[in-house]
C-alpha cells in the first residue's frame, strides 16, 4: 500500500498558530470559567434548589459535587475583584448556595427519607 503525500492527513491538516498575547489568554480563560458556570454549574444549582424546595434531601453525588465547588469558587474569586459588574451575581449565587444548604438540612432533619 503506497503512501501518497497528498492523502496524508498529517500533511492535510495544518495547526493553528498559537499566541502569545498573555492580556487575551487571560481574557478567554475568564470567558470559558463564565461560560462552564453558567452552562454547568448553575444548570446544577438550579435543579438541586427545586428539589429541596420539593422536600427532597441531596444525595451523596450532590453534595459531594457541592462540595467540590466552594473550592472552585475560591479559586475565580478574583474575577468579581477584577469585574466588579460580577458582583451583584456572585451575592445571589452565595444566597442560592445558602438558600439550598439551609433547605436541604431543614428536609434531612425534618422529613428523613423522602428520597
Amino acid at each position: 500500500m503506497s503512501r501518497h503525500p497528498e492523502h496524508d492527513p498529517d500533511e492535510e491538516h495544518e495547526f493553528p498558530k498559537l499566541h502569545r498575547d498573555e492580556e487575551l489568554d487571560h481574557d478567554g480563560v475568564e470567558q470559558v470559567v463564565i461560560e462552564r458556570f453558567v452552562h454547568y454549574r448553575l444548570h446544577f444549582l438550579l435543579k438541586v434548589k427545586q428539589e429541596m424546595d420539593d422536600g427532597k434531601t441531596l444525595t451523596e453525588g450532590e453534595l459531594e459535587l457541592m462540595i467540590r465547588m466552594i473550592p472552585r469558587a475560591q479559586r475565580v474569586s478574583h474575577l468579581v475583584y477584577d469585574h466588579p459588574e460580577l458582583s451583584v451575581l456572585a451575592a445571589k449565587l452565595i444566597d442560592l448556595v445558602h438558600g439550598i444548604t439551609s433547605e436541604a438540612l431543614e428536609n434531612a432533619t425534618g422529613n428523613s427519607g423522602s428520597r
